[in-house]
């Protein structure tokens, strides 16, 4: 004859009280399954007896409420018995009817609208920790993740995954900012079977520096009249940072009387006057670095711009002597050398020298 005894000696089982009328609580099973006519019944304590009000079970064994179990939070020891002609079993069932408002789960501050990583950090890498609201260990409530993938809660996801007791979230790949500077990040709380709560965030990477700088022009040529008016811009010196949060500055190696150049635009420009006659090239090199006050020797990228001042003419010939005076002897034939003036002529060759004689009657000095 086979077995007539449930699978298990005891039960235990953890519902809401907020479970409505006829919701399902449990089903202790006959190890034979496949007996039929079998009569179950509910056996309490005089202290239980509320246990036969609110619940009931059917011919198949299965148990469900009779009522809503608001107010009846608690736990409760009650016996499920099954007989068959003089054939008998019974198994023991410990009820545990949870407060519904316990066991709400909540999640608390504003640390799980977002949670930082640096990128390049390895995988295994703590990126935050869910903050909720406590609950009674009766809850068992857990931490999950939305997996947009397969379109379900789980405790990992292409990207992360989490501590189901404990909310830590670590990281699944390694991150690059450049890549991707933010990941959409959704998070669930789940406490007994029907209490959820979700929550929108993300992940934000954080740049760090792991691109070096680079000089757009290592060397640049530029030609500059002598009369360019201060303040005028000549040239720009440019380099470039692939990591998006890094700022550059620009200096120069050596100050300079003429030039100076804009820490942040590394725009260069004329602070004073220029003269071809004095200095008709400059060599200035340009300092880029990613700090605002760094040293020449903090900067790794350096730039040269050679400055050909182009001449103007602004130094007319002049004459030794600002008058002259000479004897000519009425009988001094045309042609003839009366007198030999002496130019001096500041610019350099390259403009036209315009020669004339103007008559202005004058006598000697008497």
């Amino acid at each position: 004859m086979a077995e007539f005894e449930f699978e298990k000696g005891s039960y235990e089982v953890k519902v809401m009280e907020n479970l409505p009328a006829n919701g399902y609580v449990i089903q202790p099973k006959l190890t034979n399954a496949e007996l039929t006519e079998v009569e179950y019944s509910l056996e309490t304590s005089n202290e239980a007896t509320v246990v036969k009000k609110l619940l009931r079970i059917d011919s198949g064994g299965r148990i469900y409420a009779n009522e809503e179990l608001q107010g009846y939070a608690g736990t409760y020891f009650f016996q499920v018995r099954a007989a068959k002609g003089e054939r008998r079993a019974s198994a023991d069932v410990l009820l545990h009817i949870l407060a519904a408002y316990k066991c709400a789960p909540t999640f608390i501050g504003d640390g799980n609208f977002e949670f930082t990583i640096e990128e390049n950090s390895p995988v295994g890498t703590a990126i935050g920790t869910v903050s909720a609201g406590a609950l009674d260990n009766k809850c068992e409530m857990k931490y999950q993740l939305w997996d947009p993938t397969n379109h379900e809660y789980t405790n990992q996801t292409k990207i992360a995954s989490i501590n189901i007791e404990t909310g830590e979230i670590l990281s699944r790949i390694k991150f690059d900012h450049e890549e991707l500077s933010m990941y959409p990040l959704v998070l669930g709380l789940q406490a007994g079977a029907h209490q959820f709560a979700q929550m929108a965030s993300s992940v934000r990477v954080l740049d760090v520096d792991d691109h070096p700088l680079e000089a757009m022009h290592d060397s640049l040529t530029v030609e500059v009249p002598e009369d360019v008016t201060i303040g005028t811009v000549i040239a720009t010196a440019t380099a470039v940072d692939d990591d998006e949060s890094q700022s550059v500055f620009y200096r120069l190696r050596d100050q300079s009387k003429e030039f100076a150049v804009n820490a942040t635009s590394g725009e260069v420009t004329v602070v004073s006057e220029l003269d071809r006659e004095v200095n008709d090239s400059y060599r200035i090199e340009i300092g880029a670095s990613n700090k605002e006050d760094a040293s020449v020797d903090d900067v790794a990228v350096w730039m040269e711009l050679h400055i050909q001042v182009k001449d103007v003419n602004d130094n007319g010939p002049l004459f030794e002597n600002s008058r002259y005076y000479v004897l000519v002897g009425k009988r001094t034939l045309p042609g003839e050398k009366i007198l030999t003036g002496m130019l001096r002529v500041d610019d350099l060759p390259g403009h036209t020298l315009t020669r004339g004689v103007d008559n202005y009657p004058t006598s000697p000095p008497g």
